[in-house]
């Protein structure tokens, strides 16, 4: 409308005049009113076609039903649990995965048939998650097993993680355990992706670092030679 109604008063020798509208006033305003129509109409269209449901509770996992190795083996939540050939059991040391017994997770996939449910058990892929501990406990500590195969894990700073470890963390701690003995803490599962590339920089920086020595130490021969 303002590009519509534009006019520039001017002078000339047979007395005042008045201008037309500006074209490319009128063009530019044209294509912004296009330009933010077309936006409006794409926000309306996306929230329309991408309608969500957002779900509440107390419970902080996903999880799913997953077949035990033994189908008499008895699990209990938060024990650390080994995977296998897409089967679990308390067994750690040369299992695939190391992942936990889900307590009350809010989303449940793969569910077997009922008369199934006995040779199965709820585990945790992602979210947060009671887990069974021996000995201290800070947040930020990893979560590993213990190594006695029955359910347990145990906290190490991550200053003392040494590079094999790391394909044994289940997960990280959220919150703490301040005594000895047997212990429940919070660990985020399935969240840790980039912790291995943590070490990768750290030892990359060692290697700078000792890299620099040696062409020290070589320059220091040489000047010795000469």
């Amino acid at each position: 409308v303002a590009a519509l109604s534009s006019t520039t008063l001017c002078a000339n020798a047979g007395g005042p005049c008045i201008t037309a509208p500006i074209p490319s006033l009128i063009t530019a305003a044209s294509a912004n009113l296009v330009v933010q129509t077309a936006q409006i109409v794409g926000y309306n269209t996306f929230r329309q076609t991408n309608i969500g449901v957002t779900y509440q509770s107390g419970a902080g996992d996903y999880a799913e039903w997953l077949p035990k190795a033994n189908p008499e083996e008895a699990f209990q939540p938060g024990d650390i649990i080994g995977v296998k050939g897409g089967q679990i059991s308390h067994k750690t040391t040369d299992a695939e995965l190391l992942m936990v017994i889900s307590h009350r997770p809010i989303v449940l996939g793969n569910m077997p048939p009922e008369e199934e449910l006995s040779k199965y058990e709820k585990v945790a892929f992602m979210g947060q998650v009671p887990v069974k501990v021996l000995g201290r406990v800070k947040p930020g500590d990893y979560i590993i097993p213990s190594g006695r195969d029955d359910g347990t894990g145990i906290g190490l700073d991550a200053e003392k993680m040494k590079p094999e470890q790391y394909a044994q963390v289940v997960g990280i701690a959220w919150s703490a355990s301040g005594r000895d003995g047997f212990n429940h803490v919070n660990v985020a599962v399935g969240l840790n992706a980039n912790d291995l590339s943590k070490v990768v920089s750290v030892q990359q920086q060692q290697i700078q670092t000792q890299q620099e020595e040696i062409n020290d130490l070589k320059t220091q021969l040489e000047q010795i030679k000469g």
